[in-house]
């Protein structure tokens, strides 16, 4: 099994979306892990990967350097790992919209080796790199990580914590009506950046077993769907090996149901390729 590819990504255009990096037919074999990348697939302003990490790739594509922003991590994990060297960040600061490929193979330091961007340090990163995209910062998670990202010396991050019970509220409250006690009076106008995974569904251990009924998945959808106006980028992350199922080929098929109940609700996701075989 391949856990890492750096060859030339295809890009496909679709009367709507597209490619980044297409699915391969063995899909369903392949694990994400922190740094190895199987699908990337866009609409507009929504993106779908498998692995969380390439969301960074995809805020620097719909997010300008000078503009702020507020952001809400929806996640079984905070992601907030602080593992990486600042040296090795100047690269995307000269060419924020480098191409995917380029991004994909980001290493630590010009020996090479270890990915710059993995699946638990790319918010640490871009916080490091765009902190004016990180002003209200809202963190729905099962609390798993370290919450502050400390470790090499870099800049803490402030954030407001949630349950993922009360999901469908922190949308409410701060994409659609904007008065929740989370959300600073200054920052209210801002646009967010909503960082999903799939896996803040299903239950952190043996397993994987998903917690969240279809009927409160369909209605979080159909919020992200209301808050679109107020939305600058979706980043929807399946992570199939945090997912239920015994097998990857289980753990795939667990999210590509719920991404499937999302789709009847997202229009972004309505034109999603979802495999034959799922």
């Amino acid at each position: 099994m391949s856990i890492v590819s750096c060859t030339k990504f295809i890009r496909k255009d679709k009367v709507m979306g597209e490619w980044v990096k297409e699915m391969p037919e063995d899909y369903h074999m392949q694990i994400s892990f922190f740094e190895n990348d199987v699908l990337l697939w866009q609409n507009a302003n929504v993106y779908v990967m498998d692995n969380h990490r390439d969301a960074a790739w995809c805020w620097l594509q719909q997010c300008k350097v000078e503009e702020s922003y507020n952001f809400m991590h929806i996640d079984q994990h905070y992601d907030m790992l602080d593992c990486f060297y600042s040296n090795a960040l100047s690269s995307v600061d000269r060419n924020p919209m480098m191409p995917y490929d380029e991004f994909a193979c980001l290493t630590k330091d010009e020996k090479g080796g270890c990915k710059l961007f993995r699946w638990d340090n790319y918010i640490r990163i871009m916080y490091e790199l765009r902190p004016n995209w990180f002003n209200t910062n809202l963190f729905v998670t099962q609390e798993y990580g370290d919450a502050r990202g400390e470790g090499w010396g870099h800049k803490r991050m402030d954030i407001q914590e949630t349950s993922p019970i009360y999901l469908l509220y922190a949308i409410t409250q701060n994409l659609i009506e904007k008065w929740s006690t989370f959300l600073k009076s200054e920052n209210e106008s801002l646009k967010w950046i909503v960082n999903l995974d799939l896996d803040v569904f299903f239950c952190h251990g043996y397993n994987h077993v998903r917690i969240f009924s279809d009927s409160y998945i369909r209605s979080f959808a159909r919020q992200l769907q209301q808050a679109m106006d107020n939305i600058q980028v979706l980043s929807i992350a399946i992570s199939p090996d945090c997912l239920e199922g015994k097998r990857m080929k289980d753990k795939w098929d667990s999210g590509f149901r719920v991404l499937r109940i999302m789709a009847e609700e997202i229009d972004a996701l309505q034109e999603f390729p979802f495999p034959e075989d799922n």
